[in-house]
């Protein structure tokens, strides 16, 4: 079976190998000649997850083997088990999501690092991503006034489309954006702020950037959801709660760029469309109940 996905030119093709009826196996390939750089980058962020320990390596394919047909790369892993969960949360399958959730703040607990390990990830967030949102309202002394937050291994790309699910079980795949030290509640906050506005229904772009600000302010059916896995996080995590409002903050400002990176990399050829995440940073600056401030996590 052939998957091509909907994406850009950039977007890897996929093969699902049968075994028996059942399929055991992927075979990802580049449609662009000398695209190495995705296949450099999965190969890293699977190594980070299977060295993590059984919690995370449970739930994430292995890499099995790298190749070149013709100067298109492509690489070869185990197959997870079912269909990606964007396809499944029409039916609203609020257990799945809690254990996906679950299976989040279990992996921070397991890959915690201690505040100093994040020096290098401030210092990129400061260079790289506040100086393009100032003019959009960011505080200039965001990344100053965050206090000592623990690492955490992070998938950096944890939305529903990237998470492969039977229904029960689930494995989380493409880990080619993941980081060994990653800030804490950025993959909770993405996935959910991807799953529970969906399972409001079908939409637009923008119906989903609607839904997902009114997720956030406590207006959404699914606000009690979001804000109570934001809690156990900070519990778990020993994240201090004035930390939540800027932490949120600068995950949708580095999402946000990740278009222009694209774009960049693309070099002229069309890019894909923007879904609600990569939208969500300009919003949330703009609204006073949401930017670095935000506080309505904390209401049960």
């Amino acid at each position: 079976m052939l998957a091509l996905g909907r994406g850009d030119d950039l977007q890897r093709a996929v093969f699902h190998v049968l075994d028996d009826g059942s399929v055991r196996w992927v075979v990802k390939f580049s449609r662009v000649r000398g695209a190495v750089a995705a296949f450099d980058r999965d190969e890293i962020g699977l190594g980070l997850a299977r060295s993590a320990g059984e919690v995370v390596a449970a739930h994430s394919p292995s890499l099995l083997a790298r190749l070149d047909v013709d100067g298109l790369p492509g690489s070869v892993e185990s197959a997870a088990v079912g269909r990606p969960l964007l396809e499944l949360l029409a039916h609203r399958p609020r257990s799945l999501v809690d254990s996906i959730a679950q299976w989040i703040v279990d992996m921070g607990v397991a890959t915690v690092e201690p505040p100093e390990r994040l020096v290098p990830e401030r210092h990129r967030l400061a260079s790289e991503v506040l100086p393009a949102w100032v003019a959009h309202g960011a505080p200039t002394d965001l990344l100053l006034s965050l206090p000592p937050v623990p690492g955490v291994l992070q998938h950096n790309d944890l939305g529903s489309w990237n998470i492969v699910s039977d229904g029960v079980g689930f494995t989380a795949v493409d880990w080619e954006s993941a980081r060994a030290v990653g800030m804490p509640l950025w993959d909770l906050l993405y996935l959910l702020a991807d799953a529970l506005v969906r399972m409001e229904g079908p939409g637009d772009a923008d119906t989903m950037l609607h839904r997902c600000i009114s997720l956030f302010r406590g207006a959404s059916p699914y606000s009690s959801t979001l804000f109570g896995w934001i809690r156990a996080a900070v519990a778990r995590l020993g994240i201090p709660p004035e930390a939540v409002g800027p932490l949120t903050t600068l995950c949708w400002m580095h999402h946000g760029l990740s278009a222009t990176l694209r774009r960049s990399a693309l070099q002229g050829a069309p890019p894909a469309q923007l879904g609600h995440l990569a939208r969500l940073a300009g919003p949330w600056l703009a609204d006073r109940d949401l930017g670095p401030t935000w506080s309505s996590w904390r209401s049960r």
